[in-house]
């Protein structure tokens, strides 16, 4: 692996331990919330989409939007999660951006 890239991954992992940290102060459940949600879908084992956990989590602490994609990026990184392949998004704020579809990990 290029050093550069090591960094990279090194700063990507930094930053959603920061957002996973920051969702658990005191009076924040959208971690527990999401990875619920998360949890739920996983053992449904069908194809779902962050949008598909946002709304079983009842759309917990909108206003810190790296949140659910640290949740979701630590679950595929542990193997929970695999990819299923990508949507675009309905969200007017995802401005019709591609995002991928999750499903349980073997």
């Amino acid at each position: 692996m290029t050093t550069q890239l090591a960094l990279g991954l090194a700063d990507r992992d930094a930053g959603t331990s920061a957002a996973l940290a920051a969702a658990t102060a005191g009076h924040r459940d959208a971690r527990d919330r999401y990875e619920a949600a998360l949890a739920a879908l996983v053992r449904e084992a069908a194809v779902f989409t962050a949008d598909d956990v946002r709304r079983e989590a009842g759309h917990p602490d909108d206003d810190r939007p790296n949140v659910l994609p640290s949740v979701i990026s630590r679950a595929a990184r542990d193997g929970i999660i695999r990819e299923a392949g990508e949507y675009r998004s309905p969200r007017r704020s995802r401005h019709g951006s591609r995002n991928r579809l999750w499903t349980a990990a073997d």
